[in-house]
Formats: structure tokens, C-alpha cells, sequence
């Protein structure tokens, strides 16, 4: 399993950068995924049902850090790391004494019941970030983690000129 970031083009409706990152597990995310855009749509494949509070911690730090002002999580557990996220990003606005707004909200989303390319195509066609991030967020990253089948998934489905339209 590779642990580097690949570009699949720009999708054509936004414009934005599409990449994929997969990695054998969460130690191995590199700090930075290396992309131009100052914010983006993050899409996360991850199993959480076994995962210790300190990986799950490290992982929702990791994605703050990466800019990402739309969040996606797909897998099982999904819906506790969705859950994380949205306390780590309230606690971070009221820690700084910036309540989120309509135009400044970070989006989180969670799919259990969705197949992985329906994750995938929401993403691709619904995840729109708030007014604040619109001009700044010029990426959409899918990263799969400990699962070699779902990142070679999520490449194909990226790879495909058809699905970035």
C-alpha cells in the first residue's frame, strides 16, 4: 500500500484538485498532503470500530490540520469519528472565541448505509463548503486508511474522466 498522494486531475464542474492518499494506518499519514489549496474537502475511508481514543484523536487532529472545511467519513465507525470531529472543531471555535456561523461552519457528514462510490459521488457533486471557504478550497482529498481494496477503489473511481465532469 502506497502512502503518497495522487493527483487525478481537476474536476470540470469546480475546478478543484482531485487527489487520493492510502496508508496502511494512521502513523503513516504524512503531514502535509502537499496540495496548493489553502482548505478542502476532505473524504476519509476509515474502519473505527476497534480504534483507540488516542489514534481516533490523532486522526481528527490530523484533519483539522490538513485545511479541511468539509468533511466526509465513510467505514465502520464512521459515525464516531464524524462525532469527534464536530467536538474538537466546536472546542477549537470557542477556545478562540469564534462562533461558527452560516458562512464559516466546517460540514461534517457521515455515510454507514452508503456504499463507498455513493460516498464518493456525494462528495464529488454535493460536498460544497460555506461562503468563507468557497474561494479557498480548491481540493477534494480521499484518504483511505488500512484498507489496500478501498484506496485501490477510491483511485479507480477518481481515475475515471467520466466521474470528475
Amino acid at each position: 500500500m502506497t502512502s503518497r498522494v495522487q493527483a487525478h486531475g481537476r474536476q470540470k464542474s469546480s475546478g478543484r484538485e482531485i487527489l487520493s492518499l492510502a496508508v496502511p494506518y494512521i502513523e503513516r499519514l504524512p503531514q502535509s498532503l502537499g496540495s496548493n489549496s489553502q482548505h478542502c474537502v476532505l473524504f476519509l475511508a476509515a474502519d473505527a470500530t476497534s480504534l483507540a481514543d488516542d489514534k481516533l484523536f490523532s486522526l481528527v487532529n490530523w484533519v483539522v490540520d490538513q485545511g479541511a472545511v468539509y468533511v466526509c467519513v465513510w467505514g465502520p465507525g464512521c459515525e464516531r469519528v464524524h462525532d469527534v470531529i464536530d467536538e474538537t472543531i466546536v472546542e477549537a471555535s470557542v477556545k478562540l472565541g469564534q462562533m461558527e456561523t452560516d458562512e464559516t461552519i466546517i460540514i461534517t457528514t457521515w455515510y454507514d448505509d452508503e456504499s463507498l462510490e455513493e460516498a464518493l459521488w456525494f462528495v464529488l457533486n454535493n460536498a460544497i463548503p460555506a461562503s468563507a471557504y468557497f474561494e479557498s478550497c480548491s481540493a477534494v482529498v480521499a484518504v483511505s486508511i488500512g484498507n489496500e481494496q478501498w484506496g485501490t477503489r477510491i483511485s479507480a473511481y477518481f481515475s475515471d474522466p467520466e466521474r470528475l465532469s
